[in-house]
């Protein structure tokens, strides 16, 4: 069984009035980029460092996107995955 791995992205939000941040899209260190099409929910997750895990939808898919409570933004990607097949894996349709 493949271990999970945390991968630093950019994240551009938007931060509403409420205090709501909304993930609107979400950028790899080689500059790929993806479009969240929808947030379906956001819930306190206790891990090891405190972190809000956004339930989102990207290419037509349901995968996870974290903001610890220091700022930074990741995902959870497969060890030993490349980083390309990584993004192909968690943001490609139909896979």
């Amino acid at each position: 069984m493949s271990e999970l791995r945390k991968v630093y992205v950019e994240v551009l939000a938007t931060h509403r009035i409420d205090g709501d941040c909304i993930p609107e899209s979400i950028m790899f260190a080689d500059g790929t980029g993806y479009r969240v099409d929808r947030v379906r929910a956001v819930e306190r997750m206790r891990l090891s460092v405190p972190a809000l895990r956004f339930t989102v939808i990207v290419c037509g898919r349901q995968t996870y996107l974290y903001r610890e409570d220091n700022g930074k933004w990741y995902v959870h990607v497969k060890d030993g995955q490349r980083r390309r097949e990584a993004q192909r894996n968690l943001f490609s349709a139909g896979s």
